[in-house]
């Protein structure tokens, strides 16, 4: 597939064959990744699902980290 125009609409429609996909993705906060099925290394990925947690300023990510 060949974008030539609307390419804002790319950031909220995930493109790709990769060894994850998206699962879910909530604007600064989470972005889950999970195993595809479909990949086409045999065994591959190792693991199940990726989180990612984001945040909106680099004063909460300070935060975050600095949380028990």
């Amino acid at each position: 597939m060949i974008f030539t125009q609307d390419f804002d609409s790319l950031m909220q429609t995930p493109v790709g064959s990769g060894p994850f996909r998206l699962a879910e993705y909530l604007a600064d906060d989470v972005a889950i990744a999970e195993r595809n099925p479909d990949y086409f290394v045999v065994g591959q990925p190792c693991l199940d699902r990726i989180e990612v947690k984001t945040f909106p300023d680099a004063v909460g990510a300070a935060a975050a980290l600095l949380q028990d």
